[in-house]
């Protein structure tokens, strides 16, 4: 997310985390085994589940942790559990939250998706890729900022930015592919 976080500023806008967020997101326990996270989020072409347990949020696990702490370490998956590996600090917002700060959130903590939770209680989860579906601004706001630093930029020119992949939707740094945007994995 870091692509939009070069100096210029977010419109104000009466778009709430509540309006973008996903209500349903995908859950783990953090007793099952850390394959079986692989697998969801495999099959269901995510980068991260939420840890619950009880309905309470525990942690939030992602394809990073996963590579980092089983792939990398050369762990057993089947050995692992979720709670082994998830990240158990973690950063949330609540649902009353204008849009345009939760991307502010991302941007300070690097993160690109936020449990939204009021009271304790999980309410969804909100990722980059639904902002942009809901915020198209954010997009028309980088063209513009190219256009004043640049002159009159073409961004569907450009060979490599950073934003959501066209084939997968994970966020990261992108090739241009005849005029689609795709990330390393799908290229």
């Amino acid at each position: 997310m870091r692509l939009f976080n070069n100096g210029f500023s977010f419109k104000q806008t009466d778009v709430f985390v509540r309006d973008a967020m996903n209500p349903t997101p995908v859950v783990i326990g953090s007793e099952e085994p850390a394959l079986r996270a692989i697998d969801i989020i495999i099959t269901k072409k995510i980068g991260g589940l939420l840890v619950v347990d009880n309905g309470i949020l525990k942690g939030v696990l992602t394809k990073t942790d996963l590579l980092e702490k089983v792939s990398l370490d050369n762990k057993d998956p089947m050995a692992l559990k979720v709670k082994d590996i998830m990240t158990n600090r973690f950063v949330s917002v609540g649902p009353n939250m204008k849009l345009n700060e939760a991307v502010k959130v991302m941007i300070k903590h690097d993160i690109r998706r936020l449990p939204v939770l009021s009271k304790g209680t999980l309410h969804g989860l909100l990722t980059q890729s639904d902002i942009l579906t809901l915020q198209p601004n954010l997009i028309e706001m980088l063209v513009e900022k190219f256009t004043q630093s640049s002159g009159d930029v073409d961004v569907r020119s450009l060979q490599s930015i950073k934003g959501s992949c066209d084939m997968c939707g994970t966020f990261s740094s992108l090739k241009n592919n005849n005029q689609e945007y795709h990330c390393e994995d799908c290229l």
